[in-house]
């Protein structure tokens, strides 16, 4: 888009759990009780002797949606979603820019299904600033939880937003938590163009 990006205190521009269902994708968790988190950019835990599926995607230009963690009864874990921002102007996150995976929910309290994996995140702006955050943490699991996606920022300028604002955990899990994703970030980089055509600002409000 060619203006800018206003992501408001308080407000999420989200694609949590917009992804791989439970117990699909290419890193989905093995299903089992218990059973283990989904995988991307981190791997997602073992649970017991059920195994997390294998890591994929790109650090660099990430454009997978999240796995699905392992199923355990009737229960859901949906992977994280892809969201991909070019603006030629600032993007100000004031609150929440989010592919985050599911957390593992079940109706069946005696299963512990896995937690699904964190999903793609790739920002590129001509200015990024603002004090919120930029999310692509793997959900907690009952066991085992999902692994961290992956998150790239490409930006001629910072104007005082850090990487220390930018998240990848792993999920946590009831025996073991999962690793943490990747992060990419390119201070050489600011292209402007983009799927929305407008000269003015785009606003989320919460």
């Amino acid at each position: 888009m060619a203006g800018d990006l206003l992501v408001e205190a308080g407000a999420a521009l989200s694609v949590d759990g917009c992804r791989y269902p439970i117990a699909t994708g290419p890193g989905r968790g093995a299903n089992g009780s218990p059973a283990a988190g989904g995988s991307h950019a981190g791997r997602g835990a073992n649970a017991g002797a059920t195994a997390s599926g294998p890591t994929y995607g790109s650090p660099v230009f990430p454009v997978d949606l999240g796995s699905g963690g392992g199923r355990s009864g009737l229960s859901f874990s949906n992977g994280g979603g892809v969201l991909r921002l070019d603006v030629a102007g600032e993007i100000r996150v004031g609150g929440r820019v989010s592919a985050r995976g599911d957390s593992a929910r079940t109706i069946t309290p005696t299963y512990s299904p896995g937690g699904a994996e964190g999903g793609s995140i790739r920002v590129n702006a001509g200015v990024i600033s603002g004090s919120g955050a930029i999310d692509a943490s793997g959900g907690p699991g009952w066991n085992g939880g999902g692994g961290g996606g992956r998150v790239t920022v490409e930006s001629l300028c910072w104007n005082g937003f850090s990487l220390s604002q930018i998240r990848v955990a792993g999920g946590a899990g009831g025996t073991k938590g999962a690793e943490p994703g990747s992060i990419h970030p390119d201070f050489q980089v600011g292209i402007a163009a983009g799927p929305i055509a407008t000269s003015g600002a785009l606003r989320v409000r919460s």
